[in-house]
Formats: C-alpha cells, sequence, structure tokens
C-alpha cells in the first residue's frame, strides 16, 4: 500500500491524503480507528475525513468510519482530513508546524473488518509539498523511497511533526534521542539534555537488560496552554504551555521533566507490556479493561519519584510533591465510592467524559493508582525486610511479559508478588484496588521516613505540599475561578458549604451578606464571616438569586508530607545521603 500525504493546502488545516491499492479479486474494506492506542476514549477520527473517492473503482460507506471498495488495477483513494485538533491524539495544523497521528491520518486495508491492527502488510508512505524551511521529525522507519511500516499497528506508533522545528539530538548508551519542540524552547537546552539522560539512565538501570529502541523521540508542540501527553513505541507526542518552561518558572520546568519520564516509561509499561485484551484491537469499539491503574498509576509513581531518583529534583522536592498528590486524592469524594478497579474499567465513559460534579462521582487510576503504587512499594519493603520493593515487579513483569509478548491477566501484580516474590498482596489488592478503603499512607510512609500531616486549605491556591500559618476557618468545599463580576464557580464538592447551599456549576458568585467578593479576596472574605450562614448573591444564567450558605468548620484535605528520617529517605529514593 502507497499513501501520500501531500502538505499543498496545510495553510489550510487540511493535510491531503492519497492510497493506492494493489489490485484484488476479492473485496477489500478501509477503516479508520475511533480512537487511539494509550487514550480510551471515542474519538471518531473519520468525522475529520472529506470528500472520500476512488478512481478506477467504486467506494462504498457502509459505517461512519468504514467503507467498502474493489480494487483494480491503478485504483487510487484520495480524501482529506482537517487538521485543527491541537492535542497529543489526533491531528492539528497552523503556519508554524503541522502534527499528526497515524491513527487520523492513514486508513487501515482490511480483507476482513474482523481483523485488529497487526495486518502484516507492508505500508509505504512519502511526504510531498511541505512548506520551504520546514523540518521534519519522527520515529517512522525510512528507506530510499520515503517511509516504510509493515503493519498497520506500527504505522500508527509513529507519529509526524513537521515544522520551523527547534532539534536537539543525544545518544544515551548507544541508543539516539531527539528533543524536537514546534519553536525554541525558554528553557536552557543543555540542562534539559543533561536532566533528560539522567532520566533516561534510570529507565535502563530500572528494566536492566537489552533496550527496546535503539532511537526515541520526545515531540513537543508548544502552546499558549494546553498539556498533555501519549506515548509511542519509539517516541511520544507531548503538548506544553510555552511559558511553563520559562527558566523562572521552576515548577513548571519540574512538570515537564516528569511528563518526559512518565511517557519514557510507557515505552516499556504499556507499548510492549500490555494487557491480554489489548494486544490486537481493531480500535473501532471500546475495549474495557481493569488493568488501567497498573500502566497509569504505577506510571505515575515512577514519573516524579524516576526525577528524584535521577536527582533531577531534591528530596525535599519529591515530599512536596508527593503532598500535593495526596491532597489531590483527600479532595475527591468519589474515591470513597468508585475503586481505581473500576475506574480503568469505566474509563471510557466516566474518567475521560467528565462533567463538572464528577468528582464527586468517580476517583483516578493515575492518581489514586499512583499512591495504591506507593503504598505497595512499601508494604512489600516491610514484608520482606528490604528483600524486595516495587522494582522488583516491574522488572518481571517485563521480563515475563514485555519480552515475550504474552499479555497481562487481570491478577498480574498479586500473581508476581505470591508466585515470584512469595508475598501474599491479595488483601491489599482487595481493600485498595477493588475495594475503597482509604489508603493506609499514615501508617506506611514513616517506613521510608516520611511523615504524613493533614490540614485545612489556605484558600482556593493552596494545593498543598507546604505548611501554612492561616488556613480557612470555613469550608468552601468548590473549585472556582475569577470572573469579571466576581466568582465563577467551575464544581462543587458534596457535603461541602457551596453544596448544601444549591450552588452550581457557572453560578457567578458576586456578594456575600450584600458585600462584594472576588476570587482574589476569597480566603480573606470567608474568614471574615460569623455566625452559622451567609447570604449569597449570584447569577445563573442571568438570573439573580439570593441562596443561604451554611459556614461549616473548615475540614482537613491539604497535605504536608515532612522528612523525619533523612538517611531512610534518602536510601529508599536511592541517592546518596547527604
Amino acid at each position: 500500500m502507497q499513501f501520500t500525504v501531500d502538505f499543498s493546502v496545510i495553510a489550510q488545516q487540511r493535510i491531503r491524503v492519497s492510497l493506492v491499492l494493489p489490485a484484488s479479486n476479492q473485496k477489500q474494506y478501509l477503516r479508520l480507528p475511533n480512537w487511539i492506542p494509550g487514550s480510551y476514549m471515542l474519538r471518531h477520527f473519520a468525522q475529520h475525513v472529506h470528500a472520500l473517492k476512488a478512481t478506477n473503482a467504486v467506494v462504498s460507506a457502509l459505517s461512519q468510519h468504514e467503507w467498502e471498495v474493489e480494487a483494480h488495477a491503478g485504483t487510487q483513494i484520495e480524501y482529506e482530513v482537517f487538521a485543527n485538533d491541537l492535542s497529543v491524539r489526533s491531528s492539528f495544523a497552523n503556519d508554524a508546524f503541522c502534527f499528526f497521528n497515524g491513527t487520523s491520518v492513514f486508513v487501515q486495508v482490511c480483507d476482513s473488518l474482523e481483523e485488529g491492527i497487526q495486518d502484516n502488510r507492508s505500508y509505504h508512505i512519502n511526504l510531498t509539498n511541505i512548506p520551504e524551511g520546514w523540518l521534519i521529525d519522527s520515529s517512522m522507519p525510512q528507506n530510499n523511497d520515503g517511509y516504510v511500516c509493515h503493519s498497520y499497528a506500527d504505522l500508527i506508533e509513529h507519529p509526524m511533526l513537521i515544522g520551523q522545528l527547534d532539534i536537539t539530538e543525544f545518544s544515551v548508551q548507544n541508543t539516539q534521542f531527539t528533543v524536537a519542540f514546534s519553536e525554541a524552547p525558554l528553557c536552557d537546552k543543555e540542562k534539559l539534555v543533561r536532566d533528560l539522560t539522567a532520566i533516561i539512565e534510570h529507565h535502563f538501570a530500572l528494566y536492566e537488560g537489552p533496550i527496546p529502541f535503539t532511537q526515541y523521540h520526545f515531540q513537543t508542540m508548544l502552546s499558549q496552554s494546553g498539556y498533555g501527553g501519549l506515548e509511542h513505541t519509539e517516541s511520544t507526542a507531548l503538548l506544553y504551555p510555552r511559558n511553563d518552561l520559562c527558566p523562572s518558572n521552576r515548577e513548571g520546568y519540574e512538570t515537564f521533566l516528569s511528563l518526559c519520564a512518565h511517557e519514557l516509561l510507557h515505552a516499556w509499561h504499556v507499548k510492549r507490556i500490555q494487557p491480554k485484551v489489548l494486544k490486537n484491537p481493531s480500535l473501532g469499539c471500546i475495549v474495557n479493561t481493569e488493568q488501567l491503574w497498573i500502566y497509569e498509576g504505577l506510571t505515575s509513581l515512577y514519573d516524579d519519584l524516576s526525577i528524584a531518583r535521577a536527582k533531577t529534583i531534591t528530596g525535599e522536592s519529591y515530599a512536596k510533591i508527593l503532598a500535593k498528590n495526596i491532597t489531590r486524592l483527600l479532595r475527591n469524594p468519589g474515591a470513597d465510592k468508585q475503586s481505581i478497579a473500576q475506574s480503568s474499567w469505566f474509563a471510557w465513559t466516566k474518567f475521560y467524559l467528565q462533567t463538572p460534579t464528577s468528582t464527586n462521582f468517580i476517583t483516578s487510576y493515575y492518581n489514586k493508582g499512583g499512591l495504591v503504587a506507593l503504598c505497595l512499594d512499601i508494604l512489600l519493603r516491610k514484608e520482606s525486610n528490604d528483600a524486595v520493593n516495587l522494582d522488583h515487579v516491574m522488572q518481571i513483569l517485563w521480563r515475563d511479559y514485555g519480552q515475550t509478548g504474552i499479555g497481562t491477566p487481570d491478577t498480574v501484580i498479586a500473581d508476581i508478588c505470591r508466585d515470584k516474590l512469595n508475598i501474599n498482596v491479595d488483601n491489599f489488592i482487595q481493600q485498595y484496588v477493588y475495594g475503597t478503603a482509604p489508603l493506609p499512607l499514615l501508617q506506611l510512609l514513616p517506613y521510608i521516613g516520611l511523615a504524613l500531616k493533614i490540614r485545612p486549605s489556605s484558600g482556593p491556591n493552596d494545593k498543598g505540599g507546604a505548611p501554612s500559618n492561616t488556613v480557612l476557618k470555613y469550608d468552601w468545599g468548590g473549585l472556582c475561578e475569577q470572573h469579571s463580576m466576581g466568582i465563577k464557580v467551575l464544581s462543587t464538592l458534596e457535603g461541602g458549604a457551596l453544596a448544601q447551599a444549591c450552588v452550581l456549576p457557572n453560578d457567578v458568585i458576586i456578594a456575600f451578606n450584600n458585600q462584594q467578593c472576588s476570587f482574589a479576596q476569597l480566603s480573606a472574605q470567608l474568614n471574615r464571616l460569623s455566625g452559622q450562614q451567609c447570604e449569597l448573591a449570584l447569577f445563573r444564567d442571568g438570573r439573580l438569586l439570593q441562596l443561604t450558605m451554611p459556614l461549616l468548620p473548615s475540614v482537613p484535605d491539604t497535605a504536608v508530607v515532612d522528612i523525619i528520617d533523612k538517611a531512610r529517605f534518602e536510601a529508599w529514593l536511592g541517592i546518596e545521603a547527604s
């Protein structure tokens, strides 16, 4: 199969695609995925495909994303893709760059619509009419005629970033790495390469043995806002706010390192170690699995942990990051209602399709999954007198499943701990993976030299991680933002003061007790209130309402993690005591 990708109208955010089909004596089928591996939501990429037609053949639509065609000698399929989704999942173009994933641009050619993506067909790709001065970055294999992949599964593993790119190359242990930005980043690139090298070396050491790729690309689209990452076998697509990489924004830079660490770990732990049900999907319909907590939760522990182990952040900084993650969990009422196994299973319809009230009913297999992984690591250390830990679980996953290509069963973590490490964690898994019991962080953290303290919030910008001399006197129970008229409510937390007052998302509060209010002064204004209730004036869909909000004592929902045994903590991190 020969694809040609034409960029002659890229300035209009349109990608022209043509496909030459070999002659066949039987009907063939064309199919565009409805979702992309690693992002568990139906995206319906075919909605952006227009003017699909065939030369020397008749093509008929069978569904919204599938077509039937009888190919003859010289049959060519042509269509256009509208590239206007600035995300890591689809395709986007502007005057400076174009990015696309294969799932949104390349149709799969099938003998049967029952086929999965492991089709063992060769796909050849040529790029034409690339704007002058634009560079191409992709991990897709090249030959003398362009690019070539030997299955559709491989074809969609190599996104392309094309434009006025800023590209830096370096090598680690004979593996070539490329850092490609859609524009020159504000950060110190020499420091970035040093820090990425340390993170890469951590990942190589964690998994030991042969490195499963000879090249790897960090492809980053810089934008005014937006955040995301999507893993591939030899690259990752990233979206990041350009100003967060400013040298003065230390937190923004560290978050970028964590994002890179997260996606790189997926080159092993998602792209090669996978749930059995995701080994060869058709990408047409939902594929449910309970295991996303294993793949995203464990990776969410290792992303921040690896940048601390690599000494790109201090141990104190890691403790603050950990406290912020615990704070997120404490402020998630849904964690008492939905387990992380359920969060994984319902990712398609609940986690990826959230509403302003979702936090009251669901939990995150990323956030809580990472904290469950932390607890499991400490439990393994305690039960084995520090002989085994979660690193060993990750290594066994790679050896027994990643290197063999065998898909993991739902019970894989408990099986490894019991059968390979001689530690029974069945009760732990039942309580914290399949159940909603509060995590035993208070009891477990001292084993690694940390102590957890929980206090009330000091205000709407308090994410946890640091002590505070002043805290809110009264509970607020919601997320808000600045509005020109006052305070816009984004969501309310179940049982909180806003929810009890029947305040709804998108309400704009303009006054407390007939006094004008503002987001900037919210903490001070709340602390000046007294009595048992407060009268709220707000606008709801253009109507002025008066509601009564109870004044409830503030609740402890903000975490601080203190280092109480530095030597033990640094030993857990795997860094030299200082």
